[in-house]
């Protein structure tokens, strides 16, 4: 999701995604790339010295589902750390800045939402 976003936001630079999609970085414990990292240490200071926020990131494995492998930092020395330890040939993982303050359903429950999309060509 985060590279098609990415991809989206090149062709649609109009495009509102980056008001709505939390700042997200990949990182690929096989191959790591020093520009994905320099960008998320970036986004990192910027948010610490901007002061106000809490700076806490999600860490998500590209693999998972229902919660697990999850890691929540506020950190930057501790997600770069947990991160380069992952196994070489191991599982993407997806960083982002953790929403503070997520639209929660009645009775403070949160939720996500699973579309699917048919794309049909008539000629």
């Amino acid at each position: 999701l985060v590279t098609s976003l990415r991809r989206y936001s090149l062709v649609c630079p109009h495009s509102e995604v980056d008001t709505w999609f939390p700042v997200s970085f990949i990182f690929y414990p096989a191959c790591p790339e020093a520009s994905e990292q320099d960008a998320f240490s970036t986004a990192y200071r910027c948010t610490a010295a901007a002061g106000g926020s809490s700076n806490v990131w999600i860490l998500k494995p590209s693999d998972g589902g229902k919660g697990e492998g999850i890691r929540i930092m506020d950190d930057e020395g501790d997600i770069l750390a947990f991160l380069s330890t992952r196994p070489k040939g191991s599982i993407a993982w997806v960083v982002s800045r953790y929403i503070e303050r997520p639209l929660l359903l009645p009775g403070n429950r949160k939720f996500d939402w699973r579309l699917w999309v048919l794309l049909g060509h008539d000629s």
